[in-house]
């Protein structure tokens, strides 16, 4: 479940501006944990292996702004992913010309 807020203006120069912000809840569904058992051919001996494989929640979210004007746009941004187990920081710039 989430929400998206975003805006767009022009400015007396010409550039557009437009800015986001996303947040987000994930709630997982099914199975969160594996198990895996590991044998060799010819020998009684076994071994499990037990992993989670997704936390049972997380929250997602990110901010960015966008500058545009012509064929150039810039961009700014920042996003966070974070769970129990994990948690992911991101910043990031761009520039792009077209021709």
């Amino acid at each position: 479940m989430g929400v998206n807020i975003s805006t767009q203006a022009v400015n007396q120069s010409g550039w557009t501006v437009k800015s986001k912000l996303d947040l987000a809840y994930i709630g997982t569904l099914g199975d969160k944990k594996s198990a895996t058992k590991v044998g060799v051919a010819g020998y009684s001996a076994m071994d499990e292996i037990k992993v989670n494989m997704a936390d049972s929640s997380a929250f997602s979210g990110s901010l960015g702004v966008e500058f545009k004007k012509d064929n150039k746009t810039f961009e700014v941004g920042y996003s966070l992913y974070s769970s129990k187990h994990e948690t992911e920081n991101r910043g990031t710039m761009s520039f792009k010309y077209n021709f």
